[in-house]
């Protein structure tokens, strides 16, 4: 087996990692050409700001506007304290934040590469496929073009689902683990459903490790301490400063099944099923997508590579690498269901909060339709079919990414488009006295302007 990785490192592994990091870096330039007017503005993208600002000017992580001002407790503080590092190199927090992004894309298509090979692939259109997929999707492209935290916290979660894949390929080189454990942390300081990520890489190592009991107990639940401690730090701080951990309150508000019908539907539109779907006809569309994924795995062969990483306790057929992403996005449903149904009623399952778990279906697609040999009828019109689905869908994507181009390239995006710049009330707001007291259901435009 290590001879055979060996080759493949040196006859194509260099030509893979450079075709996946330009691929990469074409989807940076499309957002620095999005985003030339400024990146994407949001509600949450000034909090970002004005919490960076006010730390690089001395004042500490806090928010200068609105009922919640003062002490930074809605968000984690990475993201902000990242911005802030860049103001104190004189650069400008929107501008670090849209550099930030432009590393962030190719960042993020390398790790997921790095998924897809620990996986077993070896051929190099998949790993094409992989990364134009995610560089063309509208989701990906949208979430890097704004001033949000996602792009720096779907990178981290997938970073440390790598190094986790890559230790528990043979479990001596702790280097990994290490890796994983600091993405994991990071994670936790970038979003507060980060939290989750710790819990699905301890479960991954219960489930994966070819430890015995006891040792896999004791890993799985040092990862989890170690991870999960310094956000734990940080959320005391907020309590300690009078607030609530996370400027929520705990109600219990059981999830609906409208808002289950909207992710189901925001899921679906990935593949490119039109929201005026019925329900029935959402949910069998994806059946049949996990059902031909599931038929190529069980039917398709197994490298050696592939079979003697195998997890001996869970899903036996299934790559270590898969395994972990599988966790990760039950793991990271079943958090955003407590959290919806204990802390934010209000949250939307749209591209931005389900974005998370997109790479990992498209790395497990990816390498479905290209695991092992075509030994039998099924698993060859399985991946015919799969295929030509992947191909249209990116066409679909390119076709959609033209007219959010345009329409960014032109105009601006969020509180950055034309008709926010050129507000006629926005323009008086400057020029009334700073004594005046301002009500507004959009304080972060106000102070935007």
């Amino acid at each position: 087996m290590g001879s055979s990785v060996h080759r493949f490192f040196i006859k194509q592994g260099l030509k893979v990692w450079l075709i996946v990091l330009l691929i990469g870096v074409c989807g940076s330039v499309a957002e620095l050409l999005a985003t030339r007017l400024g990146p994407g503005l949001s509600p949450d993208s000034v909090y970002y700001l004005a919490a960076a600002e006010n730390l690089a000017g001395g004042n500490g992580l806090s928010i200068p506007f609105g009922a919640t001002g003062g002490r930074l407790v809605r968000f984690p503080p990475l993201y902000p304290a990242m911005l802030a590092g860049a103001s104190i190199g004189l650069v400008a927090p929107a501008l670090a934040a849209r550099f930030l992004n432009a590393i962030l894309l190719p960042g993020l298509v390398v790790v997921a590469s790095a998924l897809l090979w620990l996986a077993g692939t070896r051929k190099l259109w998949p790993f094409v496929l992989l990364s134009a997929l995610l560089v063309a999707s509208p989701v990906m492209e949208l979430i890097h073009w704004m001033v949000w935290s996602e792009p720096l916290f779907i990178f981290l979660c997938y970073l440390c689902l790598a190094c986790l894949a890559r230790y528990l390929r043979a479990e001596i080189q702790y280097k990994w683990l290490a890796v994983a454990v600091g993405a994991a942390v990071a994670a936790t300081l970038t979003r507060y459903v980060g939290v989750l990520v710790p819990v699905a890489g301890a479960i991954g190592l219960l489930l994966l490790s070819r430890n015995d009991r006891r040792n896999r107990i004791l890993l799985a639940g040092s990862f989890l301490t170690v991870s999960e401690l310094p956000v734990i730090v940080w959320l005391m701080r907020n309590l300690f400063a009078g607030s609530s951990a996370t400027g929520r309150a705990i109600v219990v508000h059981p999830i609906g099944l409208d808002q289950v019908k909207e992710g189901v539907s925001t899921i679906a539109a990935w593949a490119f099923v039109p929201p005026t779907a019925s329900g029935i006809t959402k949910v069998a569309v994806l059946a049949a997508l996990a059902a031909a994924v599931g038929v190529l795995f069980v039917t398709g062969g197994r490298a050696d590579s592939v079979r003697s990483s195998a997890s001996r306790v869970f899903l036996p057929w299934l790559p270590p690498a898969l395994s972990l992403q599988l966790i990760f996005v039950l793991v990271y449903l079943a958090g955003l269901g407590l959290s919806i149904s204990l802390i934010d009623a209000n949250t939307q399952l749209d591209d931005r909060i389900l974005s998370p778990i997109l790479p990992a279906l498209v790395v497990t697609i990816a390498c479905s339709v290209s695991r092992g040999d075509a030994s039998t009828r099924i698993w060859i019109w399985s991946a015919r079919a799969l295929s030509a689905v992947l191909c249209l869908t990116l066409v679909w994507m390119l076709g959609q990414n033209k007219a959010q181009f345009s329409e960014a390239y032109a105009n601006g995006i969020g509180f950055n488009q034309s008709r926010w710049r050129n507000s006629q009330v926005l323009s008086v707001v400057p020029r009334l006295p700073s004594s005046l007291a301002l009500y507004s259901n959009s304080p972060e435009a106000i102070y935007l302007y």
